[in-house]
């Protein structure tokens, strides 16, 4: 069984293997996400590493604030899309931004 700080010293021993798991979990996430989305910009037909899920509706922020992480609001994200929901799109950076400017969807 694990205590505190047990774990304290296996995770700060084991940092690098611990990043390298979480971002091959999170790529796979995204993948999926991505996929389901069409894996290009829905603006511009752009295929890259500049894609972003963007939220049609334009309360992006407000949801993500609902999650403490980046996998929590993933997961989320993937089970609506299973669940077909039409709430979110791919779009590359550019296109978000204009998308945030014309709408004014920023702070």
């Amino acid at each position: 069984m694990w205590n505190k700080e047990t774990r304290r010293d296996w995770e700060s021993k084991n940092r690098q293997h611990i990043r390298d798991y979480h971002n091959s979990f999170m790529k796979e996430f995204k993948e999926k996400i991505f996929s389901l989305l069409g894996n290009k910009c829905v603006v511009c037909d752009y295929q890259g590493l500049a894609l972003q899920v963007d939220h049609v509706n334009g309360n992006g922020s407000q949801e993500r604030k609902k999650y403490t992480n980046s996998y929590s609001f993933y997961n989320h994200v993937l089970k609506e899309l299973l669940n077909g929901s039409k709430d979110y799109q791919l779009l590359c950076a550019n296109c978000n931004w204009e998308k945030r400017y014309v709408n004014h969807e920023y702070n």
